[in-house]
């Protein structure tokens, strides 16, 4: 049974002959083309078979073109997610990073604008949402919770800032889970689109009485704003799973990076282990492992072994009368010549 809905806009329309054939797609009705004439005329069975087959004939075609974009689009999402898997292990800079996947990004999903988010740094390329309007936005993700998230009117949401949203209208946002307690965001932005809409017949005049003549003949134009380029499916699929790559990859870099500072600070600590603060020579410690490391090297090839020891004449005049911090200074100029004059024997 029709919809109420397309009856009261064939009567307005003054509609006699309706042939309507349906498009469907893994058994499912996937569209339909509608056939209206405003005279009453008999339908042949030949006419409805040529019909159907033609239909099916560019159906077929239809979704054979749809399926090799499909597969074209699903494809460059493998590269690119490749290509971050490849630069998992070598990142050094986030940044870095960022600037080459955002330009790869706008193009495949065709966006305005890229943003990452990460603890508290904010990565931007393209076209993005003012700083003010962008904090507002990832608040209010924050508090709904979602995995992800997608609009086409971004302004319907944000009617305060909708005026700033004209190369930001629609949003799709991906929440990145390495962080539990602060998860970052992966959001994508489409620009504003003009989608314009006909009609046969104007909405408001669908009532009892018929639509005149004149208005039967021609179309009557609408058209949509703040709206962007609909997000389908297989965008949003791809979206996540990239999501889910660079979640991997900022959980990498956050490793390599606490390691690095790990070494880093194990280095420091061994350093004032084993090295005076005020001269920044060896302290006794690391004199003392250093002599016994020589002296089992000795005993176990048989080579000899030499201590020497030095006195500085005078010295306690040097603390006593210029201070601490410039004998210290003067022992450690001291024995850096020293090794420099024995490495050149």
């Amino acid at each position: 049974m029709p919809p109420v809905s397309y009856l009261k806009m064939l009567k307005a329309l003054e509609v006699n002959s309706v042939m309507v054939t349906g498009i469907f797609q893994d058994n499912k009705l996937w569209g339909s083309i509608n056939c209206h004439s405003f005279t009453r005329k008999p339908l042949f069975s030949s006419i409805r078979d040529v019909s159907f087959n033609l239909v099916q004939m560019a159906t077929q075609r239809l979704f054979l073109l749809t399926s090799r974009e499909q597969n074209l689009f699903q494809q460059r999402v493998m590269d690119s997610r490749q290509v971050l898997s490849d630069k998992r292990e070598r990142l050094t800079e986030l940044a870095e990073m960022f600037a080459d996947y955002a330009a790869d990004g706008c193009e495949l999903f065709c966006t305005s604008g890229v943003v990452l988010v990460f603890d508290d740094d904010v990565f931007t390329h393209g076209k993005s949402p003012a700083s003010q309007a962008l904090e507002k936005i990832i608040t209010w993700l924050v508090e709904q919770k979602k995995a992800y998230f997608y609009t086409e009117s971004l302004g319907s949401l944000f009617p305060e800032i909708a005026e700033q949203l004209s190369d930001c209208c629609g949003l799709l946002a991906i929440s990145l889970p390495y962080d539990k307690l602060r998860p970052g965001w992966l959001l994508l932005f489409r620009p504003e689109a003009t989608i314009e809409i006909k009609w046969a017949v104007r909405p408001e005049n669908l009532t009892e009485k018929n639509a005149s003549q004149s208005e039967q003949s021609s179309y009557w134009s609408e058209i949509v704003r703040g709206e962007s380029q609909p997000w389908t499916r297989i965008e949003r699929q791809a979206a996540m799973d990239l999501g889910e790559d660079l979640a991997v990859v900022i959980a990498v870099y956050q490793i390599n990076k606490l390691n690095q500072r790990f070494l880093e600070t194990n280095q420091r600590l061994e350093q004032l282990a084993h090295t005076d603060t005020l001269t920044q020579i060896w302290n006794r410690y690391r004199m003392e492992l250093a002599i016994d490391a020589e002296v089992a090297a000795s005993l176990r090839y048989g080579r000899p072994c030499s201590l020497l020891l030095f006195d500085i004449d005078h010295f306690k005049q040097i603390n006593d009368n210029f201070g601490h911090d410039l004998g210290g200074c003067c022992v450690g100029r001291y024995c850096l010549g020293s090794e420099n004059a024995a490495q050149s024997q």
